[in-house]
């Protein structure tokens, strides 16, 4: 699933082409979890442990990772596979 959301003011290019063309990239590099579901997984991942593949992460990613390891515990690693693919993985506290 993919989604723009926002007010469009006029002159501004329409949502749906970026939309589109984060699916495009999303595809294309063959990953299971887009960038806007990446951090939203760490959450339960890090009560259970496991890992998945992605984007290159967000700066929300990042800041997601960072608050979980200093509150809960938990050990999350990243590994880059390719110039898109990301590998995230979480160890339980």
């Amino acid at each position: 699933m993919a989604a723009q959301a926002g007010v469009q003011q006029p002159g501004d290019q329409p949502a749906g082409p970026s939309a589109v063309d984060e699916v495009r990239r999303w595809l294309a590099a063959g990953v299971p979890v887009g960038p806007h579901l990446a951090d939203q997984l760490l959450v339960p991942l890090a009560l259970a442990g496991g890992r998945f593949r992605t984007l290159k992460l967000s700066r929300h990613t990042e800041t997601t990772i960072a608050v979980i390891e200093q509150f809960v515990g938990a050990k999350i690693t990243t590994v880059e596979i390719s110039r898109a693919v990301w590998e995230i993985g979480v160890s339980r506290a």
